[in-house]
């Protein structure tokens, strides 16, 4: 669970530059990088350089680590946001993408950063350090705004977010007793799971323009059911490329369940590893390409939804429709990339 998924794939990055998008981006990937700095300059003023790491980004680190958050910002940008509100929208979404980060790290005995925070002697930095930072960024992120738009925001990442902690809470409690009879069919766990996980998660970073530029609400519902599309769409890329460690956890898994309840003839294998410390690799690769090709195609699908309804809510956007599968295949980054070109070059 992640507000923004690395991107790292040469190949993608060469297809958005020949394409054109990457001039297109340039604006907002500038914006990002700029919040990056002011970010550090802030918990650095608090801080001090003892508890702080300060570095310059670079821009291809920056397009990476912040890609659905640059993307969110040009289609702000598009809609004609004034400078001011883009700024406040990109600190807003970095505020609560950190948020969204820290509760995966307790919940998925993970370590991932946001902050530029010094790490303590066990590689990562303390809940109460990134708490208190994340109470600095958000009264820095909320100046200029009145305490109702505030506590508008507040209650709308609030109510977006609410099902994703219900849903993440479940599965933590059930990792150790869940069944593969329990598997929903694939259609039920999208609806679920990966709409609840996925999608829900990349709406939190509409919620504050909604508050902040209600004259635009028809648009910004348009933006909200598009960013909707292309979350649930990532969430199942996440289930191909993460399918060996979900069967470890007893995790819902699109793959697992096209391969349990569509006749793939596949079930006897996944309970082999079901629940195993040590499943093997590239199980996928060698027993689960048609239910993997088949998640896949969901995800196809959702991203072209994406683009259409961008299209259709902004006539002329930029990027195309027909290019979404594309995009889809640069969300595995470098741990997936391979996986995802067996699946197409083998469909």
């Amino acid at each position: 669970m992640t507000l923004n998924p690395v991107f790292r794939s040469e190949e993608a990055v060469a297809f958005l530059e020949k394409q054109g998008y990457m001039d297109r981006l340039k604006p907002a990937l500038l914006r990002q990088m700029g919040v990056r700095v002011s970010i550090a300059g802030i918990l650095l003023d608090q801080y001090g350089l003892e508890e702080v790491f300060v570095a310059s980004p670079n821009p291809r680190d920056v397009f990476e680590e912040d890609f659905f958050l640059i993307l969110f910002s040009s289609i702000c940008e598009n809609s004609g946001s004034s400078p001011e509100m883009l700024y406040r929208y990109a600190n807003l979404n970095f505020y609560i993408r950190g948020i969204v980060n820290a509760l995966d790290n307790v919940l998925d005995d993970e370590a991932k950063t946001t902050l530029p925070l010094r790490k303590l002697g066990n590689g990562t930095t303390t809940a109460f350090e990134e708490a208190r930072a994340y109470g600095v960024l958000l009264a820095v992120a909320a100046q200029g705004m009145s305490p109702a738009e505030l506590s508008h925001i507040v209650r709308g990442w609030n109510d977006t977010a609410i099902p994703i902690r219900n849903l993440e809470l479940r599965e933590y409690a059930a990792k150790k007793s869940q069944t593969l009879d329990s598997i929903a069919n694939p259609m039920d766990m999208i609806k679920n799971v990966h709409e609840v996980r996925g999608g829900r998660l990349f709406e939190l970073g509409i919620v504050p323009p909604r508050v902040l530029e209600p004259g635009k609400s028809g648009y910004w519902a348009e933006v909200t059911a598009a960013f909707h599309y292309l979350g649930t769409a990532f969430q199942i890329v996440d289930d191909i490329v993460d399918f060996e460690f979900d069967l470890t956890r007893r995790s819902n898994n699109l793959v697992a369940s096209y391969a349990l309840k569509n006749g793939f003839g596949a079930g006897g294998i996944i309970r082999k590893y079901w629940g195993s410390e040590n499943p093997g690799k590239k199980l996928v690769e060698q027993f689960f390409r048609g239910p993997a090709q088949a998640a896949l195609q969901d995800a196809y699908t959702l991203a072209g939804k994406a683009f259409e309804t961008l299209e259709q809510a902004t006539p002329g956007f930029w990027y195309n429709p027909s290019h979404a599968n594309q995009l889809v295949n640069a969300i595995a980054g470098a741990g997936g990339e391979d996986r995802v070109r067996t699946l197409v070059e083998t469909s």
